[in-house]
């Protein structure tokens, strides 16, 4: 009891001696564990192998971000792509034994599966995806008719595997925020390859943009995403960012020294033009451009430029050969080709020019299309141009059947694909890219951004595609 203004008011006994419960919950009793638990691994670490050691250091946050896979696959889509592109186990090897990109796969596969059994979800398909099926099949029949038949298995097991994530990114990536998610993440991981290659003068190393024409490649494919995301910021500090990413590209790609990577950044940057309904400010960022590759490009850089007009000289002469070469590899094996990733190891067959015979084994194309046609014979190539079509169709459509897109951020996702697979063939027209993941990719945004707009500005009909007869019922 205690008094208050001259009357007697009960105190609670809780109050006067406060319970154990009330200064000690669950959650307490967790930390001190999870403590207990730090401290005695932090003295086993030392003690234990190597493989062991990572294997307990990556437990945790493997586990939490296996938990976000599990609750949302689009993390998991993300997670793969951030792993295709930056490629962090050729700087860190160490990672290799633990086959993180397979986890991430199989872990993705797995939710996106779990997620389709327990929300009854159709499957988004479209006949984008059975070309690309047929394309992945051809590679697989190859498999026999190859001379190195390890090399064709291993690239047909690569491919499939991105088709498989193809198909779970273009169900779960549903919503145009998620799709400039993807794109904002290859970008950034494109920004620091660009300003690596700067300062190295073009070699950033790795698998993917090891070479510099492949890093060239890389970099003219993302600059169509970064000029019309440029021209659509609303914000100052989204249009400097935009901004920034055209510059670093630009420099990026003069540093690789790349003829074709020139051929690719002048068709990129023409077409960004001519699509752009901001012509003046269009322009104004070309003249910038232009601007900072005339101060900052070296004399090199423009020899490199100079010396495409020597069509019968050199290099150009050697690629003729090559494509030719590509030509009797076709004739000899017309319906699918030699092999997935063999052609290289039949060149000395094939190769007639003037270099020796027997020092071509292992040379590549020098051209995507020539690759294609020797290596996957007919049907790997109308698969191929198959796709191409579709594409295009498709991006073309945006804006024009899809009415309710033209306010929306759609048509400006489309010019920036159409754009960057135009500055991919242009750019790949010298390089043997069949396999390249750049491609595929572009073709992942183009088939997640038609079944967006064909769900949410248009109602089915047969011109623009029926929504129900392509999509499959689990």
């Amino acid at each position: 009891m205690t008094r208050e203004h001259g009357n007697i008011v009960p105190v609670r006994s809780e109050l006067r001696k406060p319970g154990f419960k009330q200064y000690i919950s669950q959650r307490h009793i967790i930390l001190v564990i999870l403590v207990f638990l730090s401290v005695i691994l932090g003295l086993a670490l030392p003690m234990l192998r190597e493989k062991f050691q990572y294997v307990l250091i990556l437990a945790v946050p493997a586990a939490i971000i296996g938990i976000l896979v599990l609750r949302n696959p689009f993390f998991g889509v993300c997670l793969f792509y951030i792993y295709e592109f930056a490629r962090p186990d050729n700087f860190f090897p160490s990672l290799r034994p633990l086959r993180i990109a397979i986890i991430i796969q199989v872990g993705t596969l797995l939710a996106w599966m779990l997620q389709l059994i327990i929300q009854k979800k159709n499957v988004r398909w479209d006949k984008f995806s059975w070309a690309y099926l047929f394309f992945v099949a051809v590679m697989a029949a190859g498999v026999i008719n190859a001379e190195i038949y390890g090399f064709a298995l291993d690239y047909t097991q690569e491919m499939f595997s991105a088709f498989v994530i193809f198909t779970i990114a273009v169900n779960v990536t549903n919503s145009l925020k998620r799709i400039r998610i993807l794109v904002n993440i290859l970008l950034l991981i494109h920004l620091y390859f660009a300003i690596k290659g700067v300062i190295t003068g073009g070699f950033v190393g790795g698998s993917l943009m090891g070479d510099e024409n492949d890093f060239a490649l890389a970099l003219n494919v993302m600059i169509p995403f970064a000029f019309f995301f440029f021209l659509n910021a609303k914000s100052r500090i989204k249009k400097a960012f935009y901004l920034l990413l055209l510059v670093a590209f630009l420099l990026g790609v003069i540093s690789s020294l790349s003829r074709g990577g020139w051929v690719g950044l002048v068709v990129v940057v023409l077409y960004c033009m001519i699509r752009s309904k901001q012509k003046l400010r269009s322009f104004a960022i070309v003249v910038m451009l232009s601007v900072v590759a005339v101060l900052f490009a070296p004399s090199e850089y423009w020899e490199e430029v100079e010396s495409i007009k020597n069509t019968g000289e050199g290099t150009a002469q050697v690629r003729k050969d090559y494509w030719m070469a590509a030509v009797r590899m076709y004739i000899d094996h017309p319906v699918i080709g030699v092999g997935a990733a063999n052609g290289s190891f039949r060149m000395p067959e094939y190769y007639q020019g003037r270099l020796q015979t027997a020092t071509q084994w292992g040379r590549t194309f020098h051209g995507t299309l020539p690759q294609i046609l020797a290596e996957l014979g007919t049907l790997g190539m109308a698969a191929y141009l198959f796709m191409v079509y579709f594409a295009f169709k498709y991006l073309i459509a945006v804006g024009r059947e899809y009415p309710g897109a033209r306010t929306d951020y759609a048509p400006t996702l489309a010019n920036a694909i159409v754009g960057a697979i135009l500055g991919y063939f242009a750019t790949s027209a010298f390089l043997s890219t069949a396999y390249y993941p750049q491609l595929w990719t572009l073709y992942t945004l183009t088939i997640s951004l038609t079944f967006i707009c064909r769900e949410r500005f248009s109602q089915p009909t047969a011109e623009s595609g029926d929504i129900e007869s392509s999509q499959i019922k689990m």
